[in-house]
């Protein structure tokens, strides 16, 4: 349910909380990566490509720095398949690792503790939670199609 309700949502929030929803998947499935992470993983290569062509160039280095933590929490082969969708859109985006190696990768908070030691942290961006929200609206249209 996690998952269809955030991939749901990514197309329709205005393009300054599409950053946000990936920081949630993030801290998500760095958190809790069975069974998140293979179900995010998934569709991985299309929403990171959504968002990044979503937004402005300042969004996309956040994009970039979040994609360099996934080293160890998603596969070689499927981070390989975002850098060269990536670079479709930006000529400029570099495709790290090549066969798996992965260097310089997997350097984020707790990122020893994610392959079953039960990862203790929770990873937050606190920008967005230091923003005052009253009163604004996430969603492109006035309201969404569903409710609680």
């Amino acid at each position: 349910m996690v998952v269809q309700t955030l991939l749901f949502l990514l197309p329709q929030v205005k393009p300054e909380m599409k950053l946000p929803c990936l920081y949630l998947m993030d801290s998500v499935v760095k958190n809790h990566p069975h069974p998140y992470r293979e179900l995010f993983e998934q569709n991985l290569v299309s929403n990171f490509a959504h968002v990044f062509s979503s937004t402005d160039v300042k969004t996309r280095a956040a994009l970039y720095k979040l994609r360099m933590t996934w080293g160890e929490v998603f596969s070689q082969e499927k981070l390989r398949q975002l850098d060269l969708k990536v670079k479709t859109l930006d000529p400029k985006w570099p495709v790290v690792g090549g066969g798996g190696g992965g260097q310089g990768q997997g350097q984020g908070e707790g990122q020893g503790q994610q392959q079953g030691q039960g990862a203790k942290n929770i990873h937050i961006n606190p920008a967005v939670f230091n923003r005052n929200r009253v009163g604004t609206n996430f969603f492109k249209s006035s309201s969404p199609s569903w409710s609680c």
